[in-house]
């Protein structure tokens, strides 16, 4: 025995209420077609939806409208977070930090050059005792050759003009065991001074060039932050993350570091999208491929290197 719900089931979904005047007079009449005669008129009949079809329709209908009504919140969520940060990045407590942060890398700027000059005098200071190292030198040579006493056939005398070669000689020489033994003394001092020397310069090179590495990279970090503070790209998330990230990195790095940076070539880079604030990394090959030219509302923080050069050593 079939119940009432295989009973509606049966019925059609959809029934319509149609003209009829078959009988000499308007009236209507129920009909599963809108139209069952070729001169009549679909629009003239009224629809009528079966129940149990109708009220499936209205529960899609509403949850589609669920739906959208969450979605439209979520939207809104999002766009009141990314106010309240730009408004925070706006606010005066941040910009004074920022311009705090712009006087100290001014002022580190400064002792980097008074160091540098520093090394540059004590360079001179050097140079001039290799000078007069070589003023000794030539001393000790002029008095080698007022030793020479005379000529002779059986004995060679010392003349100290650098043509001597005494590991080849095998006659006797000339020449007193004091000047000797201050030949000996002269030519040990010499190689010592001449090694010290060389060491010197090697090591005041690799200052020099680790000094201009790094003042070079505080200049560009306070070039950056100057021209985000007085730009137009104030009040932008990814510029004003990059300019933090450009004073943080470059007073954390030491001379020696920015100068191992800046023959490293980076592994990957930071960017964070300029409205949302999403932050995310992408390796050098894409940079290279572009990256910045198709994607213009991400911008570049900052490089990523591997821990080779290790920043603050």
């Amino acid at each position: 025995m079939m119940d009432i719900n295989d009973i509606k089931h049966l019925a059609t979904e959809r029934i319509y209420l149609i003209p009829d005047s078959s009988e000499g007079q308007l009236g209507y009449v129920w009909c599963d077609d809108p139209a069952p005669g070729f001169d009549m008129d679909p629009s003239e009949a009224v629809e009528y939806v079966r129940k149990d079809v109708h009220d499936d329709i209205i529960k899609r209908q509403a949850s589609s409208a669920k739906i959208g009504m969450n979605a439209a919140k979520a939207v809104a969520g999002s766009y009141l977070e990314q106010a309240k940060r730009m408004y925070a990045e706006c606010s005066p407590e941040a910009l004074e930090s920022e311009r705090e942060a712009n006087a100290q890398l001014t002022e580190r700027i400064a002792q980097l050059e008074q160091e540098r000059d520093t090394l540059a005098y004590r360079n001179t200071g050097l140079i001039q005792q290799c000078r007069a190292a070589e003023r000794q030198r030539d001393e000790q040579l002029s008095k080698l050759r007022a030793l020479n006493h005379g000529s002779t056939s059986e004995a060679w005398h010392w003349m100290g003009n650098g043509e001597d070669h005494l590991e080849s000689l095998v006659c006797p020489i000339l020449i007193s065991a004091e000047n000797l033994k201050a030949i000996f003394s002269d030519r040990d001092d010499y190689r010592a001074a001449e090694e010290l020397q060389i060491n010197l310069r090697e090591k005041m090179q690799d200052e020099r060039d680790a000094l201009a590495a790094h003042v070079e990279r505080l200049r560009a970090a306070l070039n950056y932050c100057s021209e985000y503070l007085y730009g137009s790209h104030l009040n932008t998330i990814g510029h004003g993350s990059k300019a933090h990230m450009e004073m943080v990195s470059a007073l954390e790095e030491t001379p020696a570091t920015s100068l191992a940076l800046l023959n490293q070539e980076p592994e990957a880079w930071m960017y964070q999208h300029e409205e949302t604030g999403r932050i995310g990394f992408i390796e050098q090959d894409e940079v290279d491929r572009g990256f910045e030219r198709n994607n213009p509302r991400l911008q570049l923080i900052c490089p990523l290197y591997r821990r080779k050069a290790e920043r603050g050593a």
